[in-house]
């Protein structure tokens, strides 16, 4: 933003423009993905994968915010849970470990998250 306030959006580069020059000059790297194979997952429930979506626009105009927990083996999904916050940061850690606790309750414990 302060690039465009200063030069105008006609001057500056897209984000992804400037994403790749950084990473040509050695400045940014691409993050490694690790795969499943590498993970050696071999079973599922072996290892679940927890992703948060947040700011999520209601009909109402209210704000959410869910968790999102995937066998990373099968890609099954084993739960979501919502809350009426609009970033996972506003949840509190009780609310978080409850609904852990639930998934626990319904599919075992994982060896990793």
């Amino acid at each position: 933003m302060i690039l465009i306030e200063r030069y105008g959006a006609e001057a500056v580069p897209s984000v992804r423009t400037l994403q790749y020059a950084f990473r040509k000059a050695g400045l940014n790297k691409r993050r490694s993905i690790r795969t499943v194979s590498e993970k050696k997952v071999t079973k599922v429930h072996e290892e679940w994968q927890i992703d948060a979506k947040e700011n999520l626009e209601l009909q109402d105009g209210s704000r959410a915010c869910y968790l999102t927990i995937v066998d990373t083996k099968s890609g099954g999904v084993l739960g979501n849970h919502c809350f009426a916050k609009k970033n996972i940061s506003q949840v509190t850690e009780i609310a978080v470990r409850d609904a852990l606790i639930s998934s626990f309750q319904k599919w075992g414990k994982p060896k990793a998250i």
